[in-house]
């Protein structure tokens, strides 16, 4: 999120720090700088006040707070959880092993995988 202080303001990872399951941070802070962007521009422009800058926090705040939710979320599932006994295993057993757990990680991180309806492939 934009912090706004004493005639400065701060965009991106510089203003939000949540864990790093997702790959947000990025995404995040190119949306900052893109609505801060247009706001500057607009009033640099003439064609807006300075009342405009007000707005991104009013906008942005509650997605912003959606996707640092989500972002803990996924945090919760880490990929130790998903460890099992013989995953260094070789033939039937290496197989099976390795086939319960690509099971596991599906279903526990679909919803990673999906979020924010992000598709993969």
């Amino acid at each position: 999120m934009i912090a706004i202080g004493r005639g400065g303001f701060l965009a991106g990872d510089a203003c939000h720090l949540h864990p790093p399951f997702g790959g947000y941070e990025m995404n995040m802070g190119v949306a900052d700088s893109v609505d801060l962007g247009w706001k500057l521009a607009a009033m640099l422009q003439g064609w807006r006040g300075p009342a405009l800058l007000d707005s991104y926090e009013a906008e942005q705040r509650p997605v912003h707070q959606w996707v640092l939710d989500e972002a803990v979320v996924n945090h919760a599932m880490l990929s130790n959880h998903l460890l099992t006994d013989d995953i260094e295993a070789s033939g039937e057993t290496g197989a099976r092993v390795h086939s319960e757990i690509g099971g596991r990680i599906q279903a526990a991180k679909m919803r990673e995988f999906a979020t924010l309806g992000v598709v993969l492939g």
